[in-house]
């Protein structure tokens, strides 16, 4: 899915930004299954495998994990790439044979400046 900018400025790849989005929570999220089995075995009469105060704990443990990675996603990718895409079509044209048309795409990723490296304190 691509928006096009304003102004020339081309178009912004909304896909593999979102995606990455998705994918962060789901694999922070993860985490709350290890923790609701870990809880419920150190305190099985308060977190009772199946019972309702284990999946609120999972399913807690699961916003607040996947949250906390996704954040950590968008630190370092907080805007998603530009992309300049340009088709180019040829038509060649033989003598007794029909025209082939030949269309290829050329895609492009712009990204920004790596950030210098601040010397640890």
């Amino acid at each position: 899915m691509a928006v096009t900018l304003p102004f020339g400025f081309g178009n912004v790849d909304w896909t593999d930004w979102v995606r990455g989005i998705a994918s962060s929570f789901i694999v922070g999220g993860s985490n709350a299954v290890v923790s609701g089995g870990i809880v419920s075995l150190n305190d099985p009469d308060k977190y009772a495998f199946g019972t309702f105060k284990f999946f609120e704990l999972i399913f807690s443990v699961f916003i607040v994990s996947g949250t906390l990675n996704m954040m950590s996603f968008l630190r370092t990718k907080p805007l998603p790439d530009l992309k300049t895409v340009t088709t180019t079509v040829a038509v060649t044209e033989q003598p007794g044979a029909p025209a082939k048309i030949v269309s290829s795409v050329t895609e492009t990723h712009q990204e920004p400046i790596a950030q210098p490296e601040t010397p640890a304190k």
